[in-house]
């Protein structure tokens, strides 16, 4: 099982930077939106649409689901697969994972204290969330372990099921912190595109150094 495609490691490699290169240039386009107000009117109008369509099945529905991509369920999803990976002695794919997650749960805290931005203040809230807003550590940390999971299995027969999976995960935990009313949807947009960057970033890295060795495995 390989680490990533090595048949093309420039086109691998550019692809890759590529995605980066976008995802930073998109995140800064969005933060400067953020900073001078410009998104929000949007952000509300979104958000107040989503709470007239709420209902009491669809809180409990979402309260659950919010918590799949919390610290805790994040943390230990990690853990565990980190531990298996060193069991399995497949160290490229721990070391993504290490730096994957951990690299986006780093910055993420740094970019809410340079942005400060506060939380969406249009209804009470189901839960209780004391730090800023943008961007979103829900949205960035599940998208981080589902993103590095695909990576890892995007030179196997589990690649588009991985894609599809990591797809739903994602959005579904992005709306459940919408529909709570946590977040505005560019928080939600900016945690995505701080996995994006971060991931990729690192999958190059790794990827670099595997090919050094030439035990990409």
């Amino acid at each position: 099982m390989t680490f990533i495609s090595n048949k093309t490691p420039r086109h691998t490699i550019m692809s890759l930077l590529s995605v980066f290169s976008i995802a930073t240039i998109l995140l800064t386009i969005l933060a400067f939106l953020v900073t001078t107000g410009r998104t929000s009117a949007t952000d509300s109008s979104i958000l107040l649409w989503i709470y007239e369509h709420s209902t009491a099945q669809l809180d409990a529905f979402f309260l659950f689901v919010t918590n799949l991509g919390g610290v805790v369920i994040i943390t230990s999803a990690s853990l565990l697969l980190l531990a298996f990976l060193i069991f399995t002695k497949r160290f490229y794919k721990a070391t993504l994972l290490v730096a994957g997650v951990g690299g986006v749960a780093a910055i993420n805290f740094l970019l809410k204290i340079i942005f400060e931005r506060p939380r969406p203040d249009l209804w009470n809230w189901l839960i209780t969330e004391t730090q800023f807003s943008f961007p979103s550590g829900h949205a960035s940390a599940s998208s981080a372990l589902a993103l590095c999971i695909v990576v890892m299995l995007w030179n196997t027969k589990w690649r588009a099921l991985s894609i599809v999976l990591a797809g739903i995960y994602i959005l579904v935990i992005g709306v459940s912190r919408l529909y709570l009313g946590v977040h505005f949807p560019t928080d939600i947009i900016g945690g995505w595109l701080v996995s994006l960057a971060v991931v990729s970033l690192a999958t190059v890295f790794i990827y670099r150094y595997a090919l050094k060795r030439k035990t990409i495995s």
